[in-house]
């Protein structure tokens, strides 16, 4: 019994953390775009020292194969980064002139079907690398590039959108 409520448990806080940040994204928030850069920059920092613990403990020897599918990983986190971007609502707030951004539901959902996804198939992939041929520890690099590759993309694509809210007064998602 108490496997089960292992490996329940990061489930309900997915779900509960799902719950609160569908709630509390109803409405816009403030954007300001001069600071976004803090938030990938400690991303990626913690992303590159997270791949550096995980070699350092499982020691992996990483072929070209392997190398291809960490940047294929990578490349198509950073793809549906720059899809969740988009499906962000930037305007500037005709009262306060503030610029806000409003996630969309449905961009928030997909996000957390996909780290969703990742808990399920982690256990099934770990336990079948050799049949794959591939190294151990991979796939946990494999799922931080994917979510770093999300993440910060997502923050680069609002980042040129709120510029060209500021500098044009319209959206460049827009044209």
């Amino acid at each position: 019994m108490q496997t089960d409520v292992q490996h329940l448990t990061p489930l309900i806080g997915i779900a509960v953390a799902a719950v609160i940040i569908l709630l509390r994204n109803r409405q816009a928030r403030p954007l300001n775009p001069d600071l976004m850069w803090i938030g990938p920059v400690i991303l990626l920092a913690l992303l590159a020292f997270g791949i550096w613990g995980v070699s350092m403990q499982f020691h992996p020897v990483f072929g070209p194969m392997v190398l291809a599918g960490l940047g294929a990983t990578a490349l198509a986190g950073a793809a549906i980064g720059w899809w969740r971007g988009k499906t962000i609502d930037i305007h500037r707030d005709p009262d306060s002139d503030r610029l806000m951004a409003q996630a969309s539901p449905l961009g928030l959902v997909f996000i957390f079907v996909l780290f969703g996804l990742r808990y399920a198939f982690r256990g099934y992939l770990e336990g079948h690398e050799q049949q794959f041929g591939i190294p151990h520890g991979v796939t946990d690099i494999g799922f931080m590039l994917f979510a770093g590759g999300l993440l910060v993309v997502s923050r680069i694509e609002m980042w040129i959108r709120a510029r060209g809210i500021l500098q044009t007064g319209r959206d460049p998602a827009a044209a």
